[in-house]
């Protein structure tokens, strides 16, 4: 019998409207792959990342709120939980001194997207099963994200996922000082030898090695030794029988000896500092530089040291940073120290006028501060063009040219760079600078003619003339070689050959090498490449065609570093591992 007290059709509410939500996760994933696929690795690539991620919170709330359908307390209850379960990640973060870039970036967008599809797969069952789909989902997927942390990315901003509770690069770095130190004959004041590497890219800061060595780069090498290393992404120098390198051993960045030809330590200096940033992680970034016994070294955080080299022993220190009221840049200060005469020159940035200093070798003091960089990740370079020396330096400005003593400009070319990162090495060639700037649609290599002239003007003026400018070279960070008149290197992660006077395309590779590093065999005629994924490869330098000799697996794990080869052996790393291998040697003559 009907009731009559019962209206004659029970009221019904309508499902949650998705079609929206799934507007809002479209536009999202858009933001976060279109940019980074039309300017990859460029600030727009991060930025759209961000700011797709942010917007999307933003707009996902309203959609919630008022779109939706969601009435009562449901309405602001699911948002409040995204925005407390996000803050909630990124509290530990910031305490710890980490940007919180790893949950905004990565884990917002999984679980919104989840979100979505829940909320758009459940709409034939209901609204009761969309709300609890959303809270189910909301909670699940962040406690997912909880289990896991980000240890860095790949150069497409890829992240390498970890357990939450396995033990950090950098803690399993600090029981590396459980190992017992070895001894060296010490010899103060070492000179170089001829097949030394003293600095980042060798004794003229170019990536080649001169000089005749008799290995056979078209067999595999045989391992020396192999052992753990703290994360750190500069490379190694090395003289003599001491290999020299920087490395996050816990909360200290380490500056470690080790002896170059067993791999064992021999002696380890410590400076408390640690930073952090999404993309690589932790660990320093510079190389050491040797110059007359002593080692001196920036960290990422703004000092420098200066350091006995065969003890470890510290002479002076200077915090640039702080006496120059800079901030740490972005991805942390990356340039290593240059030493020509009595002066160290490091890039210090985020002040005009000190973008470059020059201090004393001998106390660490300031001896002058110039230039208009305030941004970037390159070190100085030592030049002498038309027979005037003089200190190149690559930044957000452009390039810059100073004189060693008194820092004077002697010349610069302007070209502002407000989307982007420099963070290669310019090249001489003959009397010209090759000037290389990132990766995107707009960038690219640009060949500068200098011509000093004296002539009517007090002083010396400098004649700075485009040659040619390419879009078919565009290093991200990673430094090409040259020789017999072509250049050999990176176009984005393509290894190619280009003729450095036509600026023609001679051959590409394609990406097999991906976003690796590079030096030159110069008497043999060969590259050594150390590819992302820890593969060392030999390829020939020949502009006629692309021929790779031997190729061989030398690290496991992502690799940045650079590789070294000094005194009849090739030393690579990364930010778990180093290793050194020997090429076997060639027949003798007539044989």
């Amino acid at each position: 019998m009907k009731n009559p007290y019962l209206p004659a059709t029970l009221p019904t509410e309508k499902p949650l409207r998705a079609w929206p939500g799934v507007l809002v996760a479209i536009f999202m994933l858009t933001m976060m792959t279109v940019p980074g696929a039309l300017a990859p690795r460029t600030s727009w690539h991060f930025m759209s990342l961000m700011f797709g991620s942010v917007l999307a919170f933003a707009f996902g709330t309203i959609w919630w709120a008022y779109g939706a359908r969601v009435t009562r307390r449901h309405r602001w209850i699911v948002p409040v939980l995204w925005a407390v379960l996000l803050v909630g990640f990124c509290i530990p973060v910031v305490l710890t001194g980490h940007p919180p870039m790893g949950p905004a970036l990565y884990g917002w967008p999984f679980q919104f997207t989840l979100l979505t599809l829940v909320v758009l797969c459940l709409w034939v069952s209901g609204r009761a099963a969309q709300l609890t789909g959303a809270y189910v989902i909301t909670i699940l997927a962040w406690a997912a994200f909880a289990l896991v942390r980000i240890d860095g990315t790949d150069a497409e901003l890829v992240p390498s996922v970890a357990w939450a509770w396995s033990p950090k690069p950098e803690d399993l770095a600090k029981q590396l000082d459980d190992r017992q130190l070895g001894q060296i004959a010490t010899v103060a004041g070492e000179k170089l030898g001829d097949n030394d590497w003293p600095q980042f890219r060798g004794a003229k800061q170019d990536g080649i090695v001169r000089g005749k060595h008799p290995y056979d780069f078209s067999k595999e090498p045989k391992l020396v030794w192999k052992q753990a290393i703290g994360p750190g992404w500069g490379t190694f120098s090395v003289v003599g029988n001491r290999l020299f390198t920087q490395e996050q051993r816990g909360e200290n960045e380490a500056v470690v000896c080790y002896h170059a030809q067993t791999g064992e330590e021999l002696w380890r200096f410590y400076e408390k500092a640690k930073f952090h940033e999404t993309i690589s992680s932790v660990g320093p970034r510079a190389t050491p530089t040797y110059h007359n016994g002593r080692l001196y070294v920036q960290g990422t955080t703004g000092y420098v040291h200066c350091l006995q080299a065969d003890t470890g022993e510290q002479i002076w220190r200077a915090a640039l940073l702080a006496d120059a009221g800079a901030k740490i840049p972005e991805w942390g200060l990356a340039g290593s120290p240059t030493v020509l005469g009595e002066l160290v020159y490091v890039y210090t940035g985020g002040v005009p006028e000190k973008g470059l200093t020059a201090l004393s070798a001998t106390s660490g003091s300031v001896v002058w501060q110039a230039g208009n960089a305030t941004h970037g990740y390159s070190s100085v370079h030592v030049a002498n063009i038309a027979g005037v020396d003089q200190l190149l330096l690559m930044s957000n400005y452009g390039l810059e040219a100073f004189d060693p003593i008194t820092g004077a400009v002697l010349w610069d070319y302007r070209e502002p760079l407000a989307n982007g990162n420099r963070t290669t090495q310019p090249m001489l060639i003959d009397s010209d600078v090759l000037f290389t700037t990132g990766v995107g649609q707009n960038l690219g290599a640009t060949r500068l003619a200098l011509e000093m002239n004296m002539s009517g003007m007090p002083g010396t003026i400098w004649n700075v003339k485009k040659v040619w400018f390419t879009n078919k070279l565009k290093p991200y960070f990673n430094d090409g070689v040259q020789l017999a008149g072509n250049y050999y290197g990176f176009d984005d992660k393509s290894l190619v050959c280009l003729g450095l006077k036509t600026n023609q395309l001679k051959w590409n590779a394609g990406t097999k090498y991906a976003h690796g590093q590079l030096l030159l065999m110069e008497q043999a005629e060969v590259l050594i490449v150390l590819s992302v994924d820890g593969r060392v490869s030999v390829v020939k330098a020949d502009p006629t065609e692309y021929s790779e000799e031997v190729s061989f697996k030398a690290l496991r794990g992502k690799t940045w570093n650079h590789p070294v080869f000094a005194n009849g052996k090739l030393y690579v790393r990364n930010g778990t591992e180093a290793a050194c291998f020997e090429f076997p040697s060639l027949p003798p003559a007539g044989k």
